[in-house]
């Protein structure tokens, strides 16, 4: 079943709106992200971060929609 691109892009904004959601993420992205149906695959590319697998499902991210992957990669940076 191909992801659901819809839920994907739903994730992705409202990391860029909701600062709350966004500090969820970064604290716990798996236990957040159990709150939607997700795949195992749709979930670990969301959690990593990999840019390239999400836009394989739901084309170019802009810059608003890469709030949660731009975070992350800072985040992992101090690990």
């Amino acid at each position: 079943m191909p992801p659901d691109r819809k839920v994907i892009i739903d994730i992705l904004s409202r990391a860029a709106s909701d600062q709350k959601f966004l500090a969820r993420l970064v604290e716990n992205p798996y236990k957040v992200l159990q709150e939607y149906d997700l795949t195992p695959e749709e979930m670990t590319a969301l959690v990593r971060g990999d840019v390239a697998k999400i836009e394989s499902w739901v084309g170019k991210l802009d810059n608003r929609l890469k709030t949660w992957i731009s975070v992350k990669g800072a985040q992992d940076k101090w690990w």
